[in-house]
């Protein structure tokens, strides 16, 4: 498993006013964290991660 220092982070293309949601993997987990605070990091397993996607494209949040 990666560090998170070592992880690659991507921001979400609606990103515009540097309050950015950031997403990264190591393959076994995903990780979120908002690019104002980048300390305070989110884990996801793959199937949560898959349960949150859903919700999200389900118009939940």
């Amino acid at each position: 498993m990666a560090t998170l220092e070592n992880l690659v982070w991507e921001r979400s293309s609606f990103c515009s006013n540097g309050a950015c949601a950031e997403v990264a993997s190591d393959g076994e987990f995903v990780y979120l964290r908002n690019s104002r605070e980048p300390g305070k990091v989110i884990k996801l397993d793959l199937d949560e991660w898959a349960t949150f996607r859903a919700a999200i494209h389900a118009g939940q949040f």
